[in-house]
C-alpha cells in the first residue's frame, strides 16, 4: 500500500486545527477542471464503518484523526489515536491523544450491553449482590462483591483512578 508523506499531504489539503476539519487546496499538477470542482470542499469527510471519517489523498486511503495528528506535529504516529471525548468525527487537536492500545483501552465509552449505568459493575444472577471488576492488561480484576450498589460503584471507581484510567472512562 502506498504511503503518503507528511509534506505531500500538507501541499493538498488544509487542516484547520481547531475546529478539525479538513479542506482540499488547489493543486497545480492537477487538472484545471479538478481544482475547480474540489478546491474549497471539505475532504477526509467521508464516514467509516467504524465511525470515523476517512478519505483518500493521492490514492492512498487515510483516517482523518491520524493525518491530523500527522499534519499537527509532523510525524505519523506510532500507536494509536485516541477521541478523549468518545466523539469519532471530532478531529480537532485538543481532543486528539497518541496512546498505546491500552492506554486507550483506558477511556472507552460505555458499552450499550451495559444494564447497571456503571461500566464494571453488574448484578450477579445466581447471589443479587453486585460485582465490581475492572481489567488490566487484558486480564480481569475482581474488586468485590457488594449488597449496595453504591459501594460497587465505589470500588470501581476508586480503582479506576488508582489504574490511572481517563476520567472519561465508561461515559
Amino acid at each position: 500500500m502506498k504511503k503518503i508523506t507528511i509534506e505531500e499531504l500538507n501541499s493538498r489539503i488544509l487542516y484547520d486545527p481547531n475546529n478539525g476539519t479538513f479542506t482540499w487546496l488547489f493543486y497545480e499538477p492537477y487538472k484545471l477542471r479538478w481544482n475547480k470542482r474540489w478546491v474549497g470542499k471539505p475532504a477526509l469527510c467521508a464516514p467509516h464503518s467504524q465511525g470515523y471519517l476517512f478519505g483518500t489523498v493521492a490514492n492512498c486511503k487515510l483516517f482523518a484523526h491520524r493525518a491530523a495528528w500527522a499534519m499537527h506535529y509532523g510525524f505519523w504516529p506510532d500507536g494509536e489515536i485516541d477521541h478523549i471525548n468518545h466523539n469519532k468525527t471530532d478531529n480537532r487537536i485538543a481532543n486528539l491523544c497518541s496512546v498505546n492500545r491500552t492506554k486507550n483501552a483506558m477511556n472507552l465509552p460505555k458499552s450499550k450491553r451495559n444494564i447497571s449505568g456503571i461500566t464494571g459493575v453488574f448484578k450477579h444472577t445466581q447471589t443479587g449482590s453486585w460485582q465490581a471488576q475492572i481489567r488490566i492488561n487484558g486480564k480481569s480484576k475482581h474488586l468485590g462483591s457488594f449488597q449496595i450498589f453504591e459501594e460497587a460503584v465505589l470500588a470501581r471507581k476508586t480503582a479506576e483512578v488508582n489504574y490511572g484510567f481517563h476520567k472519561n472512562h465508561g461515559i
